[in-house]
């Protein structure tokens, strides 16, 4: 059976490689399409920064802002391999230090937390 998620996935990917070709291949289309990127990604690593000082995911935001300028310019791939690498030893080393039945408890307890805090904000 077919995932049609993945299916839609998929569509999305290649239509967007489709446009983005189609793009490199005029010099102008291609400088407007990086100057756009480049622009979001400041945006957001922006914001990132604003929610650094105020209540908020502020160091997600930033990451989301450099993945986004990592999509046109090597500079910022180069800045996200390094947080990449250590997000993936620290995974490895939290699944190594707990066992299913602990990652599964701790999962629980968080969806229970967020559950009775979405209760509790309901009910006022």
């Amino acid at each position: 059976m077919t995932d049609p998620l993945h299916n839609r996935r998929e569509r999305w990917s290649n239509a967007y490689r489709a446009r983005r070709d189609s793009a490199r291949e005029r010099r102008t289309l291609n400088a407007a399409w990086k100057l756009v990127v480049f622009v979001i990604g400041l945006t957001v690593i922006a914001f990132g920064a604003f929610l650094l000082v105020f209540p908020g995911p502020g160091w997600p935001t930033i990451l989301l802002g450099l993945i986004i300028l990592s999509s046109e310019f090597a500079w910022a791939n180069r800045f996200l391999d390094p947080v990449q690498r250590t997000t993936q030893r620290v995974t490895n080393s939290v699944k190594e230090r707990t066992s299913r039945r602990q990652q599964i408890a701790l999962v629980s307890l968080i969806i229970i937390f967020c559950v009775i805090g979405i209760v509790l904000v309901l009910v006022k």
